[in-house]
C-alpha cells in the first residue's frame, strides 16, 4: 500500500470519527499516530548515553592497544624485535632501535594522538548534552550520525595503526641494510685491490637501499602527523558547524604538529671510507 493511499484512509477514518464518536475520539486517534512517530525518531536518555559509552569504549581501547607497542616506553622494545625479525644481530646495529624508538617512532606517534582526542572530545560533549536535555529524549537521527562517524574513524584508525606497523618494518629494513654495509666494508678492508670495486659497488647499493627504506619511513611518519592534526569525521551532536559524518574531513591549519615530525633530522647511513686501489 503506498503512502498516498495510507494518508486517503485516514482521512477517512478521522471524517467517519468525526461523525459517528465526535471530535475528542477523533484527536485522541491523531494523537496517537504522532506519539508514535515521536517514538520512532527518539530514544531515552539513558539508551543514548549507553550507545555513547560503547563508542567511548572502542576509541579508548584502539588508542591503548597502539600505545602498547608504541609509546615512550615501549616503541624501542617493538623496533628490536622488527630488527631481529629482519636478521639483525649486530650490537652496534641493534642499539639503534634504543634511540629510534623512544624519539622518532614515538614521537610519530603522539602527533597521531590528536587523532584520538579529538573524537574522544566530541562524545564527551555528546554525553554532557545527553545528559542536559530537558525531555529525557534524544533524537535517534544524532545517535545515527555519531554511530555512522564511529564506522568512519574505525576504518581510518585500522589504516593509521597498519601505517604505524609499515614504518618501523621500514625502518628495521634499513637497519638491515646498515648490517650489511658494515659487512661488506669488512670485505673491502681485507679484499686485495682488484676486487675492491665490485664491493664497492656493492657497498654503494646497499646504501641507495637503505635511504629508500628511510624515505619511505619519512613519508609515512609525515601522513601520519596529517592524520592526527587534520583527520576529522564527526562533531559533537549539539555543534552549531557539524561535520559531515563519513568521509575524511581535512581542517588545515588546525594544528601545528603536522610539521614537527619534519624539522627532525632522520637517522642517516654514511658509507665508510673505502680504501682506494694501491698504489
Amino acid at each position: 500500500m503506498g503512502a498516498r493511499t495510507s494518508t486517503v484512509l485516514f482521512a477517512l477514518s478521522l471524517a467517519f470519527s468525526l461523525v459517528c464518536f465526535g471530535p475528542g475520539v477523533a484527536i485522541a486517534k491523531v494523537s496517537a499516530k504522532a506519539d508514535r512517530k515521536a517514538d520512532a525518531d527518539t530514544m531515552s536518555r539513558q539508551s543514548a548515553l549507553s550507545g555513547i559509552a560503547a563508542h567511548k569504549a572502542t576509541l579508548q581501547a584502539r588508542r591503548k592497544a597502539v600505545d602498547a607497542s608504541y609509546d615512550y616506553f615501549t616503541a624501542a622494545d617493538t623496533l628490536l624485535k622488527a630488527f631481529q625479525r629482519n636478521g639483525v644481530t649486530e650490537p652496534a646495529v641493534l642499539d639503534y632501535a634504543k634511540v629510534w624508538g623512544p624519539n622518532i617512532i614515538y614521537l610519530t606517534l603522539d602527533n597521531l594522538h590528536g587523532f584520538y582526542e579529538y573524537h574522544l572530545q566530541q562524545l564527551h560533549l555528546s554525553e554532557l548534552h545527553v545528559k542536559r536535555a530537558r525531555s529525557g529524549m534524544v533524537r535517534q537521527a544524532d545517535m545515527d550520525y555519531l554511530a555512522q562517524g564511529m564506522q568512519a574513524w574505525e576504518r581510518a584508525e585500522q589504516q593509521a595503526a597498519a601505517d604505524m606497523d609499515k614504518m618501523t618494518d621500514h625502518f628495521a629494513h634499513q637497519a638491515a641494510m646498515l648490517q650489511q654495509q658494515r659487512e661488506v666494508q669488512r670485505q673491502i678492508d681485507a679484499a686485495s685491490p682488484a676486487a675492491r670495486r665490485n664491493l664497492t659497488l656493492r657497498h654503494e647499493a646497499i646504501g641507495e637501499m637503505a635511504k629508500h627504506h628511510r624515505q619511505q619511513a619519512a613519508d609515512i611518519a609525515a601522513r601520519l602527523a596529517e592524520v592526527g592534526a587534520k583527520t576529522r569525521l564527526f562533531s559533537a551532536i549539539n555543534a552549531k558547524d557539524r561535520i559531515a559524518a563519513g568521509p575524511c574531513q581535512d581542517r588545515s591549519g588546525t594544528d601545528g604538529s603536522a610539521t614537527s615530525l619534519q624539522s627532525i633530522e632522520l637517522p642517516k647511513f654514511t658509507s665508510p671510507p673505502v680504501a682506494g686501489p694501491a698504489r
